[in-house]
């Protein structure tokens, strides 16, 4: 019983990512640069909690994260970009033909 009431309340803080919420999240992740400091280290870790709790605190667009979401997050879209930037260059090496 306890699993269900647990997995309801789960499900009703589902958070959709916007634009808008990546613009504000990489700036955010810019601004701090969790990336200076060694992965697994305490410093990092604090500064990814720094950052949830920025995101958190924001009115509009509302934030509803964990370190672990934004990390994950902040991890498609540097694969999302790499992708696209890959696409561009593959493009640009072999024109289509008309």
């Amino acid at each position: 019983m306890v699993k269900s009431m647990a997995l309801s309340r789960s499900s009703s803080n589902v958070m959709y990512w916007t634009e808008q919420h990546n613009i504000i999240l990489c700036r955010e992740v810019v601004f701090e640069n969790p990336y200076l400091y060694k992965k697994g280290s305490p410093q990092r870790s604090e500064t990814w909690k720094k950052i949830v709790d920025v995101l958190n605190k924001c009115a509009s667009p509302q934030f509803n994260v964990d370190h672990r979401a934004i990390r994950g997050h902040i991890n498609f879209l540097v694969n999302k970009y790499k992708k696209k930037k890959e696409l561009k260059k593959e493009h640009q090496e072999y024109p289509q033909m008309s």
